[in-house]
C-alpha cells in the first residue's frame, strides 16, 4: 500500500515536471524580441534541443502575402535582420544583429480558399 501511494506520488511529480518543461518549451522556444504574427495559431508542436535549435509551425487565416510582408518589415528592425528573401520560395532568411550565430528562416505557405502556414526555424549557436 505505502509502496503504490510512493509510486503514485513519483508518477505525478514526475508528470508535472515534463509537462512543465514542454509548456515553458511551448512559450519560449523563439526569443522574447522576435516579431510574433499577430494573428496566429500554433498548428506543430515546439521542437526545442539543448543547442538552442526551435521551429515551430503557425497557421493563420491571413494570406501568404500579409504573413510575408509582416515578417520581411518586423524581420528588420530591433536586433534582428533579413539577410535573403527568396519570393518565389516564400522564403525569409534572417539572423540576429549582435548575434550572426542566431540565424534561421520564415516559410510561407499559401493554401488558397483555405488558411496560410507559416513555419519559424531559429539556430541558435
Amino acid at each position: 500500500m505505502i509502496f503504490g501511494a510512493v509510486w503514485l506520488a513519483g508518477a505525478i511529480y514526475i508528470g508535472v515536471h515534463v509537462f512543465n518543461g514542454f509548456h515553458v518549451g511551448l512559450s519560449s522556444c523563439l526569443p522574447s524580441d522576435f516579431p510574433n504574427y499577430p494573428r496566429e495559431t500554433i498548428a506543430s508542436v515546439v521542437v526545442s534541443d539543448s543547442l538552442g535549435n526551435c521551429t515551430i509551425q503557425y497557421r493563420s487565416r491571413d494570406s501568404a502575402a500579409d504573413v510575408q510582408a509582416f515578417f520581411e518589415a518586423n524581420l528588420n528592425q530591433g536586433d534582428w535582420t533579413v539577410t535573403n528573401v527568396d519570393e518565389g520560395q516564400r522564403l525569409i532568411r534572417f539572423a540576429r544583429q549582435s548575434r550572426p550565430s542566431t540565424f534561421g528562416l520564415v516559410k510561407v505557405f499559401a493554401f488558397p480558399g483555405q488558411q496560410t502556414q507559416f513555419q519559424i526555424q531559429l539556430r541558435a549557436r
